[in-house]
């Protein structure tokens, strides 16, 4: 935060460059920076991630697991500074004990919360959570304590992230799903815009809920998608269903995907990348084109040479600011077949 909003893009843009350049990879055109997101980069937060210890509701204080009480963070949507505001009070007059993680997100009518606690909670936890939703404070809560393997739920505690139309797309309470609002709609249509896929047999790996399966299927696409966790692909199902949009969605890990040739690949891996793919990508499915979804440049740069030793160029690269104030991007990069030499 140091940094002017212009500087910390440029910074964000060498980061590629970096990681690209130290896996000796040299794409056909300059890195791209996406101008989405330049007109807010503060309070573009729809999630939030958060613990309640020693009756404090706040982040870890850098290099320590002490909880720091947190007033306003400017990071954070208002109706997730809101939320927090709420939440911090009911707990702390509910006598909550500590060592809670608090996850905060997005509904479709308001914030949804997730409490996970390895220990149990009084009864006042749950009678506070219960007024705070009847109050209209909270669309919905999910407790989860004391080794239950089902959530305590009060009101509507179902997340909710936005397709390309503006129209709700359901997500894991507490999974995964992107944290800028506008910057994913400015991601996913650039990924569906260089995948090409209309009418093209097309694989998707690390599918999660359909943020990106959800705009090929309506691109046209011939859709399998492939995801690791069961709730996610349930969740899927349901977000293509409600669309009236068809695809194959499979639960298995990216490196199990079917034994056949597909002309376009989409992934969008975790952290780590997508080591245990990439190979396989190249050598069985064999696409035409592969687009692929990063938030690390150093495990993407890792695989992009991966493909590029196994004959694909990279096309192009673009850089989207999902998480201004931050060293952090995400990145788009399109992979095509390297023609014959």
């Amino acid at each position: 935060m140091a940094l002017a909003p212009e500087a910390q893009r440029d910074a964000r843009r060498t980061l590629i460059e970096r990681a690209l350049t130290n896996a000796r990879v040299t794409p056909l055109q300059p890195v791209e920076l996406d101008p989405a997101g330049l007109e807010q980069d503060l309070g573009y937060r729809s999630r939030a991630r958060m613990r309640f210890e020693g009756g404090v509701l706040g982040y870890r204080a850098s290099g320590s697991r002490r909880v720091v009480p947190i007033a306003h963070c400017v990071v954070q949507s208002d109706a997730i500074a809101s939320a927090v505001t709420a939440l911090g009070a009911a707990l702390t007059a509910a006598a909550a004990p500590g060592g809670m993680d608090v996850h905060l997100g997005h509904g479709e009518r308001g914030v949804v919360v997730e409490l996970r606690s390895d220990g149990p909670l009084p009864p006042t936890v749950y009678a506070a959570m219960e007024r705070l939703v009847q109050h209209g404070a909270l669309q919905g809560v999910g407790i989860l304590a004391g080794g239950a393997t089902s959530h305590a739920v009060f009101g509507d505690p179902a997340e909710a992230a936005v397709d390309l139309t503006g129209q709700p797309l359901s997500v894991p309470l507490a999974g995964f799903s992107q944290a800028n609002p506008a910057v994913n709609q400015a991601l996913v249509a650039t990924a569906v815009l260089w995948a090409e896929a209309s009418g093209q047999d097309t694989l998707e790996l690390y599918s999660g809920s359909g943020n990106l399966s959800v705009a090929l299927a309506a691109s046209g696409a011939q859709l399998t998608a492939v995801e690791r966790d069961e709730a996610a692909s349930a969740l899927a199902m349901r977000n293509l269903a409600a669309r009236g949009l068809s695809a194959k969605v499979l639960t298995g890990n990216a490196a199990d995907s079917p034994s056949k040739r597909f002309s376009r690949v989409v992934l969008d891996p975790p952290r780590e990348g997508a080591e245990d793919a990439v190979g396989r990508i190249a050598r069985v499915h064999r696409p035409d084109r592969i687009v692929y979804v990063s938030c690390d440049p150093r495990t993407l740069a890792r695989d992009i040479a991966t493909l590029v030793h196994s004959g694909y160029q990279l096309a192009r690269v673009r850089g989207f600011d999902m998480f201004p104030q931050t060293p952090h991007v995400e990145t788009v990069a399109l992979l095509t077949r390297a023609a014959p030499t």
